[in-house]
């Protein structure tokens, strides 16, 4: 019965710290050479679009639009 016991929580001991080192290594890789995760690319999506719209919105705060436009009316008929 203690044996048993024993053999368990070796066996469960030795699980968690492999986990652990795998998990370890895993980061420190990611870390080093800058993998990207998905929830870190949705971030940076998330930062270009918010970018975008404060540049929409100071268009229109400044009630610059219609003189915007203009300009990139004459770049594209150039």
């Amino acid at each position: 019965m203690v044996l048993g016991f024993i053999i368990y929580e070796t066996i469960d001991i030795a699980y968690n710290v492999g986990k652990l080192g795998y998990n370890g290594v895993y980061g420190m890789y990611n870390w080093y050479y800058d993998v990207k995760t998905e929830d870190q690319e949705e971030i940076e999506r998330l930062d270009r679009l918010e970018n975008k719209i404060d540049k929409i919105s100071k268009l229109f705060e400044d009630n610059d639009l219609k003189e915007k436009i203009h300009e990139l009316n004459l770049k594209i008929k150039k």
